[in-house]
């Protein structure tokens, strides 16, 4: 509901993250809690999609690890690939514009570059891993999370993947991006990433240089109203100086973690878990 209050909101679009679609065996997750199916999620978010397909969004939008790999080296190119591309091609039966978030596990048998080239976003250039965009006077700004380094500027690709993986940082150039972009904007922002961008993460889970981040959201006096992410699989929110955190639970969970979210003139942020 709303609330009694009878507000509109301002953007109301779908959300899921994590899927890792794959055709391997369910696998516990290690350092993340939570088993792994990777052979469910795709046909739960087909359902999900015919769903949200009726609700009038203005966007589908996902938080990364899209796809999932079998082996890095041998074949897993052609694996991750086809996965990607069956991921894609269910994601592509939403009927409005639809958006990608880069994730560790989107290159981790692939480059970023072959990533992008198979999907789309939206009235974004395909070769762009972070853009921004706006719908109905909200801001979106996607960050791309997957770099070694501050200094870093390839970021993870399939031959340095698994080093990478537990040093996520925004790379210096990106951040430089992120601030103009909040600086410049005349609407609130949503700022989507794949790891966790507050300082209460675990390791691994949030960017390394997140104070960075912070900073930027500091000096824009409340322009960033909320962060949206994924890859911790077990979700969790988190509130700092004015800034909402959201991260979303993984659509490879043995449940339905689909989700629509709300966003309304007053900074008031809905988010509605479905099946």
């Amino acid at each position: 509901g709303d609330g009694g209050t009878h507000e509109v909101p301002l953007v109301k679009f779908g959300l899921f993250t994590d899927l890792h679609h794959a055709d391997k065996d369910m696998a516990n997750g290690g350092a993340i809690p939570g088993k792994v199916y990777y052979r469910d999620g795709l046909k739960k978010v087909s359902a999900a999609i015919e769903k949200m397909n009726t609700h009038a969004l203005d966007f589908l939008i996902e938080l990364g690890d899209f796809k999932d790999t079998n082996v890095s080296g041998s074949g897993g190119k052609a694996n991750a690939l086809k996965y990607l591309r069956e991921a894609e091609e269910v994601m592509a039966r939403f009927s409005g514009d639809r958006y990608h978030v880069l994730g560790n596990h989107d290159t981790d048998s692939l480059t970023k570059a072959e990533f992008l080239s198979n999907v789309s976003n939206s009235g974004q250039a395909s070769t762009l891993a972070n853009y921004t965009f706006v719908k109905n006077g909200v801001r979106f700004v996607v960050l791309d999370t997957n770099y070694i380094s501050e200094s870093d500027d390839s970021g993870y690709s399939e031959g340095n993947w698994s080093a990478a993986v537990l040093s996520p940082h925004l790379n210096a150039s990106q951040i430089e991006w992120l601030g103009d972009t909040v600086a410049e904007s005349v609407e609130p922002c949503i700022v989507c990433s794949h790891h966790r961008l507050d300082e209460h993460a675990a390791a691994g889970h949030m960017i390394v240089n997140h104070a960075k981040v912070t900073e930027i959201f500091n000096k824009t006096c409340g322009k960033v109203r909320a962060v949206l992410n994924g890859h911790q699989h077990t979700g969790g929110t988190y509130n700092a100086r004015g800034v909402y955190y959201y991260n979303f639970r993984s659509a490879a969970l043995n449940e339905h973690e689909y989700y629509e979210v709300e966003y309304y003139a007053s900074g008031k942020i809905a988010v509605r878990n479905y099946v």
